[in-house]
């Protein structure tokens, strides 16, 4: 295996999704039948289906839009009489909300610089 297909470095980060019983039984016929793990069906389907809405939807679109959203909500939070020197405040905690989901450092940093007042 080449260390770019080499899924167990610190590259990957483990996604745990619970998934219905019809659909892992089926998985696990699936991979039976082509002999192959469900994890490595189940990553080929991630990596397919990531190409395609990175194609349709790149990053830095998504980022724009998160950008927007947050934008209007410190709108809203201004025009309901939030003083402005609460911005800050605002920000750290939608940092911490950024951190909580897991976003890298440097995504945060991009989406909280694009941020105004």
């Amino acid at each position: 295996m080449t260390k770019q297909f080499d899924y167990h470095t610190k590259n990957c980060k483990m996604v745990g999704v619970m998934v219905p019983q019809p659909i892992v039984e089926y998985l696990t016929l699936y991979a039976l039948s082509r002999k192959r793990t469900k994890s490595n069906i189940v990553r080929t389907w991630i990596n397919s289906s990531y190409t395609e809405l990175h194609n349709q939807q790149p990053k830095a679109e998504i980022i724009k839009i998160i950008v927007s959203q947050f934008q209007s909500e410190w709108t809203y939070l201004k025009n309901t009489g939030t003083d402005i020197e609460e911005f800050s405040n605002w920000k750290k905690e939608l940092e911490k909300k950024l951190i909580y989901s897991r976003l890298s450092v440097t995504l945060i940093n991009q989406i909280l610089k694009k941020l105004k007042v």
